[in-house]
This record gives C-alpha cells, structure tokens and sequence, in this order.
C-alpha cells in the first residue's frame, strides 16, 4: 500500500502553492496513517530486543537490530545514533528492500517462462552446481554465472524503480540547447536508458547472454545500466539484494520445474504505469504450473518450509494477471490480491504439484 500511494500523483510535488488538494483528496492522511503504523511497528520492534537484552559477544544470534543497537549504545560512529535513526534505517530496509526485491523475481520468472530455453539453461546450471543436496548453499550461487547474467538482463528491461529517485539541480545549466534553472527536480528514467536501441543490440529481448564477456555491471559506474542509480543516492542496498534474489531464484529454479498451462497462448508482459512491479497479466491463463524437479536422484519431498513459502508466494505475484493494467487501484499486495494458492498431492508421484491460480 505504501508503495501504491509513493507513486500516487501529488499536485503538491508540481505546483506546491496547491498542496493543499493533496490534504482533500485524502492523499496525506493516507500517507501519514500508514506511516505512523510503520512507526509503531519499528518502536515495538526495537523496544522486543531491548528487552532481550541479548549478550553482545553472542555474535551468531544477533540480527541486523541488535547490531544497531549494539552500534548506539558503542557510540562508535562520531555523532549520536538516535531512536529516530534507527527507525529510519529499517524504513529504508523494510520498504526499500522487500518490494524491489520481490519484483525483480517476478519478472525473472516471467521472462524465463516465456523463454523456455533460457529457462533451460538455467536451470541445467543450478542443478549442476547444486548436484543433489538437499539444500542450496550460498556458496553455490556464487558459482551461477548464468543466473548471475539472467538476474541483470532482467534488471535491465524491469528496473523495480523506472523512476530513480528525484535529484536537484545545484545550479543553472545549459544542456543540449537547454536552460535548465537551479534547484529544479530531475527525474531520471533508467527504463527507457536501459532500453536504447543505440545503447544496446536487440534492446527490447530478453537475452542474458549479452552480459557475458562484458564488463558492464549495475554497480553505477555504467550509466547505460542504472537499475540502482548512481552516486551518493545510489541503493545502498545493492549487494544485499541481488544476493537475496539470486538465492531464492535458485532454490525455485532448483527444485521445481516451471512451464505455463498448456492452454496458454502468450504471456502479457506489459508494464503498469509508473512502477514496474504494479501489474501482471496473462494472456490466455489464469495460472502457472510448478512441479517437482524429478530428475533421477534428485531429493523428493519434504522440501524445506522456506522454499514452499517462497514458491507459493511467487505464484501469487506473477499469477496476479488479470489484474487489468488500466486498474490503478489494484496494486501488488499480497494481503489484498484475489489469488488463492493450494498444493495438491501429484497421482502416483512422491511429490507434489503446486498450482496457483485466480
């Protein structure tokens, strides 16, 4: 919801003597009710792991909180870590880390869907690395390059942001035949860079194998490919992410094999207004099959909780098709996304088949 309402057009941001429309039409007491949910969220958070009071030589069992708390009570950053610091931090996490995240992997998966040998390929590369463990290792992952290259082309056609975040000019400035003013906002759209058929060979296809003898990264330094911005507003989140959505892509990828109904003509891979990860439609379906991978050896069920979890709620997202993309108040949500999930035992197989659909 906080996303939905973050990308919401504010006559406030273009004309600020009129920001009191924002106020009537509801705008910024939506805004600031949820906010000051958030709010409450953080302060019980915070306030449960001061309680625990947790030894801080007890390094395995501390998370990210207790750290920053650990750094608070240290003092050792030369200025004072507040209360309000800290809730800002894991606003920047919770907010800026989970949706962007979930979206790259939904559009992973869709493009993978829809381009069968590169789900392939794939696939035959994690299964290879991981053989027939029981458990994909962080270690393995590293070793993926393909999956390394399928994540960035998918960075490249669906940054989770098309918008980076607003800068403003320092002063005035003539670019191109262009008076730009001081203190101007500047909206940057790394969707259309990064889709520039000057730039990029075949800009509009999904082809992982372009970032494979290349030097490009997403790091910043290449400005034809910015999914995470650049300079000191640059994500600084960057290596936390992509490793959580390689990981999780892997485990997916490792344990189930995925194809679309055999009903289904073509998936709909246009994109929602604003962000990325707002809408997703299928053509000629209302679901997508996932099932066990069964090769010779593999390990059958029980799968670990965490890859059930995650498999089911990546089926909500991308299978939240029919979800008009002319449907603006529908936004990605899985409180609130009219999708049902079930898993149901596969005939005659140790194993079971998982279904998602509307």
């Amino acid at each position: 919801m906080l996303g939905t309402m973050a990308v919401a057009f504010s006559v406030g941001n273009f004309f600020p003597s009129l920001g009191w429309i924002d106020v009537v039409t509801g705008l910024i007491p939506k805004l600031k009710a949820t906010i000051g949910d958030l709010d409450a969220i953080f302060d019980d958070v915070i306030a449960q792991h001061k309680s625990l009071k947790r030894n801080i030589e007890d390094v395995q069992r501390k998370d990210f909180v207790d750290i920053l708390l650990q750094i608070q009570q240290e003092g050792s950053l030369g200025f004072e870590l507040t209360h309000d610091h800290i809730k800002a931090i894991l606003m920047d996490m919770f907010v800026g880390g989970s949706d962007t995240s979930s979206t790259t992997m939904e559009w992973a998966m869709a493009e993978l869907m829809k381009n069968p040998t590169k789900m392939k390929k794939v696939q035959e590369e994690v299964r290879r690395v991981v053989g027939h463990k029981s458990k994909v290792d962080g270690s393995d992952v590293k070793q993926m390059k393909y999956l390394e290259f399928v994540v960035k082309e998918t960075l490249r056609l669906h940054p989770p942001g098309p918008l980076l975040l607003p800068r403003e000019t320092r002063s005035s400035v003539k670019l191109r035949g262009y008076d730009i003013p001081s203190k101007i906002s500047v909206l940057i759209n790394a969707w259309t860079i990064q889709r520039d058929p000057q730039v990029w060979e075949r800009a509009e296809e999904f082809i992982p194998e372009r970032f494979e003898n290349s030097e490009i990264d997403f790091k910043g330094q290449d400005f034809q490919f910015i999914p995470f911005g650049s300079g000191r507003k640059g994500c600084p989140g960057i290596s936390f992410g992509v490793v959580m959505v390689e990981y999780v892509l892997a485990n997916i990828l490792y344990w189930f094999d995925w194809k679309l109904p055999s009903t289904a003509q073509d998936m709909d891979m246009i994109e929602g207004s604003f962000q990325s990860n707002q809408y997703r439609t299928l053509a000629s379906t209302s679901s997508i099959i996932g099932t066990p991978n069964e090769a010779p050896g593999h390990p059958f069920l029980p799968l670990p909780n965490d890859s059930i979890f995650l498999l089911r709620l990546l089926c909500c997202a991308i299978t939240s098709s029919k979800i008009a993309s002319n449907s603006p108040k529908v936004a990605f949500n899985f409180g609130i996304s009219p999708v049902t999930t079930s898993i149901h035992p596969s005939e005659g197989k140790k194993s079971a088949t998982l279904k998602a659909t509307i």
